[in-house]
């Protein structure tokens, strides 16, 4: 036999194989095997904790009336119906197109001596996963570099694919490839599907449905923060629309409550006059510092609540009075990158404290961004908010900035994303949901029918705090200022020279002090900020630049 008989005979064997290979679509799913992929995270501290009679905190009704529980106001509330929304568009799946694009990737591989095998082939809304079988002895990084080849072969329609080595729960290389014929996942089918399941949520995200076509709902009360990157046109507003939809849908203004912050004024200004609300859309980004600060106040008071009630979390508290007593807050930030420029500094220290400390009573965060960039998305940030969702970017640094790993750079536009948190080792391939506008005004006229706008109830002190302007940073680090702030800038404009070292030996102080000094004299605008190995310029010729304007003590 020649070599060409021997080729011919192997082909021939493909051509058997593929016959009888096992296509999974999304329509081939029966409702049982849907079930499983809705992941819920029982809370068992909540299950073993035993009911306590509320006799307890009845004789400490007098003290401090502000750590009063919230009445309920909605008690008739009723949530929209599933008519209101867009019928989803379907289109027929052609299985021999997959068989043919299963031949062109084992013969692909077979021309760079890789005896590969696709066992099933999966066929998600917007993308075909084709397991890969190899045998023993194959590295999986010399697959992982055929990825341009197989992308070359495939004719794929963004000039790449995403192999995914192993594919989690099997011994397969996953090969993801754009499907010709997509079927995008709608809002109405994920609220139908999340229906029947919200008593198993306290905050449901309706992220859609992964590759093999099974919807993806997870618990932002368990994950407990989310971080939201992608391209302009990636579909990360849509995303961000759908989430919020989803709550509205099961969760009624006593259960929860939002806090928008919008710093393009146009993607979140529809949900204006929404009873959800604490306060009007957010659209001035001097103004955020502040609304993060009242939330800071507004946990640390929640936390006295929790204290005084003897329960440890906002599930037990309300479990305990018998009503949502206390709603969850949600903070939704759509663009993260005008407000990290304009107040970055004082607004991730918020963040930080925020994300640390809100989860148990029940102050959540969803931060969104087009420009992932480690000045927008900084390393305490990151460290604080597990969640990650992460769009089509333009690079694999930008995929690692957002997920710590790359793969978002492969991703197609409209809707496609990889998920991560702390209970998934390996990021999630999503087709994200899709809600048209017209659904989500839809929504928002029937909810904003049931309240008039006379009967809106925004928070007083929120209110209170937005009205009071920018926080100034001048009059909080003069109120903070150490007493030997006076004499150390006396120094450093004689010396016109700043540094910590410096300023120990001048003073007789510890580091940590004259460190704290230096931040003072940054805060006061006498010298400049760190920059790198740079010695900071002193910006100030007189005392009384700073102590006149900051001071009112020394001014008389």
């Amino acid at each position: 036999k020649t070599d060409k008989d021997v080729e011919n005979e192997d082909k021939r064997v493909d051509e058997s194989h593929f016959e009888e290979l096992v296509i999974k679509t999304e329509d081939d799913l029966s409702p049982e095997d849907d079930e499983p992929e809705i992941t819920v995270e029982q809370d068992q501290e909540s299950e073993t904790q035993p009911s306590t009679v509320q006799d307890n905190n009845q004789d400490e009704d007098d003290d401090e009336e502000e750590l009063g529980p919230n009445t309920p106001k909605y008690t008739n509330w009723q949530f929209p119906p599933l008519e209101i929304l867009k019928e989803p568009e379907r289109q027929v799946q052609n299985k021999d197109r997959y068989k043919k694009d299963a031949a062109v990737i084992e013969n692909t591989l077979r021309s760079f001596g890789v005896q590969g095998k696709v066992v099933q082939i999966a066929v998600g809304p917007t993308v075909v996963r084709y397991s890969l079988s190899i045998p023993v002895g194959v590295k999986v990084s010399k697959i992982k570099n055929l990825g341009s080849d197989l992308a070359l072969a495939l004719a794929s329609q963004n000039s790449s694919v995403r192999i995914e080595a192993p594919i989690p729960g099997t011994s397969h290389i996953g090969v993801e490839i754009p499907n010709p014929t997509p079927n995008y996942v709608y809002v109405r089918d994920m609220i139908k599907k999340l229906q029947k399941e919200k008593d198993l949520y306290e905050l449901p995200l309706i992220l859609g449905k992964d590759i093999s076509g099974r919807s993806v709902i997870k618990d932002l009360a368990k994950i407990p923060h989310l971080l939201v990157a992608g391209a302009t046109g990636s579909g990360k507003s849509v995303g961000v629309n759908s989430i919020i939809s989803g709550l509205l849908y099961t969760k009624s203004p006593d259960d929860v409550k939002f806090i928008l912050i919008d710093p393009k004024m146009v993607e979140l200004s529809l949900y204006n006059g929404l009873p959800h609300l604490l306060n009007p859309v957010i659209t001035d980004m001097e103004l955020v510092a502040n609304a993060l600060q009242w939330s800071i106040e507004e946990m640390n008071k929640r936390y006295r609540i929790l204290k005084k009630a003897k329960v440890k979390k906002i599930t037990e508290y309300n479990e305990k009075m018998g009503y949502s007593a206390m709603p969850y807050i949600v903070v939704v930030i759509d663009e993260m990158a005008d407000l990290m420029l304009t107040a970055g500094a004082d607004v991730e220290g918020k963040i930080q404290r925020l994300a640390q400390m809100g989860r148990a009573v029940g102050l959540h965060l969803i931060l969104a961004t087009q420009r992932p960039s480690v000045k927008v998305i900084t390393g305490l940030i990151k460290a604080n908010v597990p969640g990650r969702i992460a769009y089509a970017v333009a690079t694999a640094m930008e995929s690692r900035i957002i997920l710590d790993q790359t793969g978002a750079e492969t991703l197609l536009s409209n809707g496609d994303l990889l998920y991560k948190d702390n209970t998934t080792p390996k990021s999630i391939r999503i087709q994200g949901t899709f809600t048209d506008t017209k659904d989500t005004e839809s929504i928002l006229k029937f909810i904003k029918d049931q309240v008039s706008e006379d009967a809106l109830e925004y928070s007083e002190d929120l209110t209170s705090a937005m009205e009071k302007g920018p926080i100034s940073e001048n009059k909080d680090s003069t109120e903070e200022r150490d007493e030997e702030f006076e004499e150390a800038l006396n120094i450093v404009i004689n010396a016109q020279k700043a540094s910590a070292s410096y300023l120990q030996r001048k003073l007789r102080i510890g580091y940590n002090k004259a460190a704290r000094l230096m931040d003072q004299l940054y805060k006061a605008g006498a010298i400049t900020a760190q920059d790198g190995a740079k010695a900071r310029e002193v910006l100030v010729t007189s005392p009384d630049q700073i102590l006149g304007k900051g001071s009112s003590d020394d001014s008389e």
